[in-house]
Order: structure tokens, then C-alpha cells, then sequence
């Protein structure tokens, strides 16, 4: 539920001071959020803690558990991982790969629900540009679509687990300037075509 507020109130207030628009944003509903995170968002139905585990109710306790109290400490994801992944006797990559994932989830269908109610028309994919991008998000990178067609793993992030990749609302009179991470490790500035 944080997870999925903080990205909403981040992502509108990037919007309003950005462009100006949606001076009024009012506060989430409760119940609509519940609603929003126990619907499965990848394109199957299922989602990736369905898959990975097969006692359900002890890893959304143990996820709730573990979040909550890091949340509270201040703890790093990683610190938060290593628990959960030796709580659950299994390797640190797939307790990352689900707490990270679930996350970007929860993270893109809050973005969505705020270009809904700011009426955004358009939203940019952005990749994280390094060399460690992926395929995929490198072909989705600067692609524009409508927000009635944002659907989580095929027009909206995350496309595969421990996807870095997000998105933008996108106008027309957008600057196309980017910031990439070279194999040399410097940060340059690039052009991108729409």
C-alpha cells in the first residue's frame, strides 16, 4: 500500500511541476487501493509470488512482515532480501527478484492510476540506458503510447523481473534529450527520437 501511494503522490507532483496541470490532486481511497494491489497485473493473471511459491498466505505474511518492519528501521532492500530469503530457505536472487518485481508492479499501476486522474493522454517509456538494459526495455525505450493501453508487461513496466525501467506522460512539445550511463561509466547526454 506504500509502495503503491508513494509512486502516485511522486508521480503527481513530478506531473504538476513539470507541466502545470492537476493543481488538485485529492487523497487515494483506501479500499480503491486494496482493490488495485490484490488484482494480479501481469498480462496471465498470475503474478510472480504465485509462481515462485507455493505457500501463499506464509509469503504474503512474511513479504507484509519483512516490508513493514525494513520500512520502519530504514533498511536497505538488500538487508530486507537476505532476510526474507533465508527466512524462506532460498537463494537471495529470487527473494530480489520477487520483492524487487512485485514492487515495480505496485509502482507502475499507482503511475497509471495518476495519469488517469490527471488526465494524461500519452505516457513515454524510459529505460534505464547502461549496458545493463535489456533487450526488451531497450526496444520499449522513448516508445509513446495512449493511457488506454497501458497494460503492465506489454505497454508498461515492468516487462520482466527486476525491470528498471518506468515511465513519463508524455506532451508534444517535450524536449528529447536523455541521460545515458556509457561502458565507461561517464553520464552522457543523447538525443532520442520519437
Amino acid at each position: 500500500k506504500n509502495t503503491f501511494k508513494d509512486s502516485y503522490y511522486n508521480s503527481a507532483f513530478n506531473i504538476m511541476q513539470g507541466t502545470g496541470i492537476g493543481k488538485k490532486t485529492y487523497a487515494l481511497n483506501s479500499d480503491l487501493v486494496n482493490t488495485i494491489i490484490n488484482k494480479p497485473w501481469s498480462p496471465d493473471g498470475v503474478n510472480f509470488s504465485e509462481r515462485l511459491w507455493k505457500d501463499k498466505n506464509e509469503l504474503i505474511n512474511a513479504l507484509h512482515t519483512d516490508l513493514t518492519q525494513a520500512f520502519i528501521r530504514g533498511e536497505s532492500p538488500q538487508k530486507t532480501i537476505a532476510r526474507f530469503s533465508k527466512r524462506f530457505d532460498t537463494k537471495k536472487g529470487v527473494a530480489s527478484r520477487l520483492i524487487l518485481t512485485e514492487g515495480a508492479a505496485y509502482q507502475s499501476i499507482a503511475r497509471q492510476k495518476c495519469y488517469d486522474d490527471l488526465s494524461v493522454a500519452e505516457y513515454e517509456i524510459i529505460a534505464t540506458l547502461d549496458i545493463k538494459t535489456s533487450v526488451i526495455c531497450n526496444d520499449m525505450d522513448g516508445k509513446i503510447f495512449k493511457i488506454e493501453d497501458y497494460l503492465i508487461g506489454v505497454t508498461a513496466n515492468p516487462f520482466h523481473p527486476r525491470c528498471r525501467t518506468t515511465t513519463a506522460p508524455y506532451f508534444d512539445d517535450m524536449e528529447d534529450i536523455r541521460a545515458a550511463r556509457g561502458e565507461d561509466g561517464k553520464t552522457y547526454e543523447i538525443q532520442i527520437d520519437n
